[in-house]
């Protein structure tokens, strides 16, 4: 299906693997600013529950909060029209080989810590862990400059040099991250990383909105949401991954009914696992602050195969 869809939709969007990333504009592919609208539109309806969310904070590192909820996903058909079209699913397709699962949908907003803690967690180095390999869309929703703290990345191949580097005591730093609320992917820190490559490779996402990437966060460090006092960024987001993905984690809970008629896209739609749609990203005034982790979960089934 994969092969058949390619040789009908080239891939035109092509993220080279060695970078493990490839920029885009508004002018090679109009439709983002379709995406951006979209975002803005949803950040004006819950400007009041984000407010909300900042003064309850869930957890003392809490910086980014979802805006985007599973119900807003099936009300709205343009989200997933803009995640399912062909410049995206093509891109994502030759990426990874073949059909991908559409993971997310989302749309974060960063605000500065209450307590001005240092850089913790995902505002420090790291790869996502969810796979080896998933291909990511970034999209700056409002204007970013370096101190609303704009995502940032090394190319893959350097990230793999220092990962290469930095692999000796991993189990004991992995623990003292968890001692403090942290997941098991590992983090570095800024001197750490850029003591072993040159920090003219960093590249950030700061510009306008429209501003994107198109990145493989499984192999490129990267870090974000080092939102200064006073700034706030909300950059939106397309995750497509492979069926079987090394490890579980939140994902949207979506429906294939409107594509019943397009086998690929109806695919891309079906996850390995079937939850409840909210279980992860329910509404934001729901009183559920964050989504839950999948280890913490209900127990789901694998779909029939």
């Amino acid at each position: 299906m994969a092969r058949a869809y390619l040789a009908s939709h080239p891939a035109r969007l092509r993220v080279d693997r060695e970078l493990g990333y490839r920029r885009l504009s508004a002018e090679e592919f109009p439709r983002l600013c379709e995406f951006v609208e979209l975002s803005r539109e949803l950040c004006a309806a819950r400007a009041n529950v984000l407010e909300h969310m900042h003064r309850a904070r869930a957890g003392k590192h809490r910086i980014v909060f979802d805006l985007l909820s599973d119900a807003r996903l099936a009300a709205d058909a343009r989200w997933l029209e803009f995640a399912l079209c062909d410049e995206l699913l093509s891109s994502a397709i030759d990426y990874l080989g073949e059909v991908p699962v559409l993971s997310r949908v989302g749309v974060g907003a960063s605000l500065p810590s209450a307590t001005n803690e240092p850089p913790a967690h995902s505002q420090l180095f790291h790869v996502d862990a969810d796979d080896t390999r998933q291909l990511k869309l970034l999209v700056n929703t409002s204007h970013v400059e370096r101190e609303d703290g704009p995502f940032s990345w090394l190319p893959a191949a350097a990230s793999a040099r220092v990962r290469r580097r930095l692999r000796r005591g991993l189990a004991g730093r992995v623990a003292a991250q968890q001692a403090h609320g942290a997941t098991t992917t590992p983090r570095y820190g800024d001197d750490e990383v850029c003591s072993l490559v040159s920090e003219g490779l960093l590249e950030r996402l700061e510009g306008p909105p429209g501003t994107a990437v198109l990145i493989d966060t499984a192999r490129c460090l990267h870090f974000g949401s080092r939102v200064q006092p006073g700034r706030r960024r909300v950059v939106s987001a397309v995750l497509y991954e492979r069926y079987h993905r090394a490890l579980d984690a939140p994902f949207n809970v979506l429906s294939s009914e409107r594509h019943a008629g397009d086998p690929l896209r109806a695919r891309a739609l079906q996850g390995p696992r079937l939850c409840a749609p909210g279980t992860f990203y329910p509404e934001p005034d729901s009183g559920v602050l964050a989504p839950q982790h999948a280890r913490g979960a209900p127990t789901a089934h694998a779909h029939p195969r």
